[in-house]
């Protein structure tokens, strides 16, 4: 049994809830629900009573959230010893992100900065993948979450973190509401739904239309994807969107697979070359580390 089990079991049982344990954990649902599921097998009894709304402790669930907190109190302990001086942030943080990211929750990767440096005034701005660049690279912020940029911008590191498909999403009661896939090409007369200009979505869309040989007809511009999502199941147009994004949750809409070739977003972590504040340095970590666990926890 590893520490990462223990924290994974005390996640759990603290929040009764194997999905809200995920999102405080930073992994995906399922990588949870296996690792308690080997751990049982190892222990050979059940650890959680599974219910349809919640999960409950076992006698032998009790006994081992009684020894398994001082064990992760003392490893916490021998980290805070350990650590680097960044462990004393104290200053702002402003960070621009997209809110729809691939397997990651952006809520938990702030939650797990702010239990860790819970002195730094953290500031989320929401902006168009454009315009955060633009302001890392004045220094008005400190860190992006976006999409990848069509060309190198200077003055700033950038690197991978994610791949997601684009997707088209349209009214339930739409010609193509019944299709697997669609082409393009297939689009030129369809009324668009988008993120504003300056967006990674809209860029995209653009550059698709072009190649398929028609200038898009957008009928409507928002600034958040949930809105996009809402206009689409009112009927009132179609919308390229992330899969991540797509299939959640949310007011009803037919999603149909684009291509080939497939549209791709890339998710990209950006921060300036000349270097980076400790707070940005920390939460830069916490972002890699929650990005690599998803990855595995998909291959697993």
């Amino acid at each position: 049994m590893e520490i990462r089990d223990l924290q994974y079991f005390v996640a759990v049982a603290e929040e009764a809830n194997f999905t809200r344990a995920a999102e405080r954990l930073l992994v995906a649902q399922p990588h949870v629900s296996q690792r308690i599921r080997e751990m049982e097998r190892a222990l050979g009894r059940s650890l959680f009573e599974r219910t349809s709304r919640r999960v409950e402790l076992t006698a032998a669930g009790e006994q081992l959230l009684m020894l398994a907190r001082p064990i992760l109190e003392q490893v916490d302990a021998i980290e805070g010893h350990m650590g680097t001086p960044m462990e004393e942030v104290t200053e702002d943080l402003t960070v621009a992100a997209l809110k729809s990211l691939p397997g990651v929750q952006l809520s938990a990767l702030i939650h797990t900065f702010r239990r860790r440096y819970p002195a730094v005034r953290f500031v989320l701005r929401e902006l168009t993948t454009t315009t955060m660049l633009d302001e890392l690279a004045a220094g008005a912020i400190d860190l992006a979450i976006a999409q990848a940029p069509e060309r190198h911008r200077s003055g700033l590191t950038i690197d991978e973190l994610a791949r997601d498909d684009f997707v088209l999403t349209v009214p339930l009661e739409h010609r193509l509401a019944r299709r697997h896939v669609v082409s393009m090409s297939e689009l030129g007369t369809e009324a668009f739904i988008t993120l504003d200009r300056g967006s990674g979505t809209q860029r995209t869309l653009r550059a698709a239309a072009k190649k398929a040989g028609f200038l898009p007809r957008i009928v409507i511009e928002v600034l958040q994807l949930d809105t996009v999502r809402e206009l689409v199941a009112a009927g009132l147009g179609v919308a390229l969107m992330p899969r991540s994004k797509a299939e959640t949750p949310g007011p009803a809409v037919s999603v149909v697979g684009v291509g080939p070739p497939k549209l791709v977003r890339r998710i990209v972590i950006a921060t300036p070359e000349s270097g980076s504040s400790p707070g940005a340095l920390a939460f830069r970590e916490i972002i890699l580390d929650a990005f690599t666990r998803a990855r595995n926890s998909q291959t697993s």
